[in-house]
């Protein structure tokens, strides 16, 4: 019996050495985006938590010990196709543009080594630390543009009815009193991301039923998106009610933070009435099974195992390489735009208004002009690297953040018929003061347009995997906002579409400066 126990232990030493092992090659296989996650935290407000969740997932599990020590250790090599899956994703997250995708399947392969190398009841008994572990994937950047649209619209809503008269455009809006705007800080995707993280946290503590857990999740979700519109709400207030004195400054940030921690006090306060004590039922262990019915011993089968998950983490990182390495950057790029065209002829510079475009390899702009009516043409080229996209990146906007003068007022989906060809556009009103402008926006890649960054996307992803071009472009149009003001864009289209992409087709000269204007 003894005996029986000492083999036992050095079994499972021998087991938490290979997990050991596998996480090491685990770290050194995905640390670029290790790396990449932890400058984010530190850089972020809103993912600044990231620091404490594998530190918190250890005391789970730490905690967890006894009950633990208990259950059967063996390996289970059913979770190479999670393992495989995961790979896959993590795959297609990195030819896709999404950061997010790429690092949380990263993450989700810690759970399944445990799987793999310890089995199926010790994962399952310490599943909630390990799907915990994804806290650390940033997350929710593109949650701010809606959460800033619900934010405004709440406040708006909410001023009318206490009765004082409010007139927006967008995401700003005008008081009596002063101009207000909902920016990305006031879209509440701080207090989001620190209240889900937290709120699962508790939810997991202080209850055992998997109901009260994932409503308590819910609440955590929804109570800050409304506790936020009512933060925004009353920093209008007060500083309409103080003539401005107060609630526009520091005290701004200072008021935001104290009414969260009021917030996440009230949440906690109210879920602590449905507090559950003891234990969950544990489940019952599967039946051990014999070494006589064993084809290979549990110390060769953990072996197995371990290079298992080594040979597909590392077959994953050479298939993203290889793909990486067929589908190179095309660094050598160069771009003539039309002077002229039938009708439409170069111009001076009508409005100062640009696209913000960030990454791109060439940045051009140029006016045209036809019976005194000018159109800005802006052109953004790519060279291939799906996470520099325009629309892969946050920053990629027709208009930038405060202090920018310009607002975008409208965006819609607009079909076009340009001679034979029929495609969308992304129309959009963008304003400054007394300025309007009309402004068309698509995607461009070689033979395709796209007015969805989403179809884009999967067009380059499909690209590397086929080993063809991944040149890509963004491409706007933009006149004055007036009677005829679409006929004029179409016109131009009509007249100087195929000139402008057989320039984007045509890159024969090696360009070393990497953003170039043209007026």
């Amino acid at each position: 019996m003894v005996q029986r126990k000492s083999t036992e232990i050095r079994d499972r030493r021998l087991l938490l050495l290979a997990v050991a092992m596998a996480l090491a090659a685990w770290a050194v296989i995905h640390w670029p985006g290790i790396v990449s996650m932890v400058h984010t935290w530190s850089t972020s407000d809103s993912h600044g938590h990231g620091f404490f969740v594998a530190p918190l997932a250890a005391v789970m599990v730490y905690l967890r010990r006894h009950g633990l020590s208990a259950l059967p250790w063996r390996s289970d090599l059913r979770a190479l196709g999670l393992l495989a899956l995961l790979v896959v994703l993590g795959v297609l997250g990195s030819l896709l543009g999404l950061p997010a995708l790429q690092q949380g399947s990263a993450v989700a392969l810690i759970g399944g080594i445990v799987w793999l190398l310890i089995g199926s009841p010790v994962a399952g008994a310490i599943i909630f630390p390990l799907a915990f572990l994804l806290f650390m994937v940033p997350l929710g950047q593109h949650l701010v543009p809606p959460l800033v649209e619900f934010t405004a619209g709440f406040t708006i809503r909410a001023l009318r009815v206490t009765g004082i008269p409010v007139y927006t455009e967008g995401a700003m809006l005008w008081t009596p009193t002063g101009k207000f705007s909902v920016v990305e800080g006031c879209s509440g995707i701080r207090y989001l991301s620190a209240s889900v993280c937290s709120g699962s946290l508790f939810a997991y503590i202080m209850y055992k039923s998997p109901w009260r857990r994932g409503a308590f999740v819910l609440l955590s979700i929804g109570f800050p998106i409304i506790a936020n519109g009512l933060r925004a709400y009353g920093i209008v207030m007060i500083a309409h009610l103080t003539d401005g004195r107060w609630a526009t400054g520091v005290d701004h940030l200072l008021y935001g933070w104290v009414f969260f921690g009021l917030v996440m006090f009230a949440m906690f306060w109210l879920g602590s009435f449905w507090f559950e004590a003891g234990e969950a039922a544990p489940s019952t262990p599967p039946p051990p099974v014999s070494a006589s019915t064993e084809r290979v011993g549990p110390l060769q089968r953990s072996a197995i195992a371990l290079l298992a998950a080594i040979g597909v983490m590392m077959a994953g990182a050479s298939w993203l390489g290889d793909l990486r390495a067929g589908a190179s950057a095309e660094t050598d790029m160069a771009l003539r735009l039309p002077d002229t065209g039938a009708y439409w002829q170069r111009s001076l510079p009508f409005t100062e208004w640009v696209p913000r475009l960030v990454h791109a390899k060439l940045a051009r702009q140029r006016t045209y002009s036809r019976q005194g009516i000018p159109v800005t043409l802006s052109v953004a080229l790519y060279d291939g690297a799906v996470h520099d996209a325009p629309s892969s990146n946050a920053w990629n906007v027709l208009v930038g953040p405060p202090p920018s003068p310009w607002i975008e007022s409208e965006r819609r989906t607009r079909p076009l018929i340009i001679g034979a060809e029929q495609f969308d556009v992304i129309e959009s009103v963008i304003r400054r003061d007394r300025e309007q402008l009309l402004v068309w926006h698509w995607y461009w890649a070689p033979g395709r347009r796209f007015s969805s960054p989403w179809r884009l996307r999967l067009h380059l992803a499909w690209a590397r995997l086929t080993r063809k071009s991944l040149a890509h472009a963004a491409v706007t149009l933009a006149t004055s906002r007036a009677a005829g003001s679409r006929d004029a864009l179409s016109d131009y289209l009509d007249d100087l579409l195929k000139s402008v992409e057989g320039a984007l087709v045509a890159s024969p000269e090696r360009v070393d400066i990497a953003n170039v204007q043209e007026q």
